[in-house]
């Protein structure tokens, strides 16, 4: 894992608002992903920077029973948010430090299962709760041996 500042970006894709009780946020992402793949969104969104893909969680807000709603968007970098269709949705992930891990294994119960432990630790970790991400590369849909990197917003 490695600690340092992330310069800003934002994507443009499509969105869900959940909830980190694992059982509805899985549910959620789950359909998330299917829509975002079985409607070909990546080829839709336009000024794309490259077909990475990135899930964005931001506008976290506590609730009463000590879960966070937060809102999903998965989508692509750009290099400008003008003209985004109707349809997709705009997610900015602002200059600030992260804390990077990578998954590797089998996909996606390795990014499931470090997700849960990345909850376990909330404390330790000094999150920020305003923006973390997922980060999509070459090697992330690979038959063999697929990785992606998990971005934890955190405190100095």
């Amino acid at each position: 894992m490695t600690k340092k500042t992330n310069e800003a970006f934002s994507i443009i894709g499509i969105s869900v608002r959940t909830t980190t009780d694992s059982k509805k946020n899985f549910q959620d992402l789950m359909k998330l992903w299917t829509d975002f793949k079985s409607k070909n969104i990546v080829d839709i969104i336009p000024n794309k920077k490259n077909k990475n893909i990135v899930c964005v969680y931001d506008n976290y807000k506590k609730t009463d029973t000590g879960t966070y709603e937060v809102r999903a968007t998965v989508g692509c970098i750009v290099t400008t948010t003008t003209d985004i269709p109707i349809s997709l949705n705009k997610a900015h992930v602002p200059k600030a430090i992260y804390q990077k891990y990578n998954v590797s294994g089998d996909m996606p119960s390795a990014i499931v299962k470090k997700w849960e432990d990345l909850w376990k630790d909330n404390e330790l970790l000094n999150r920020t709760f305003d923006t973390d991400y997922e980060f999509y590369g070459e090697k992330s849909f690979a038959s063999e041996n697929p990785e992606m990197d998990i971005y934890i917003g955190v405190k100095n």
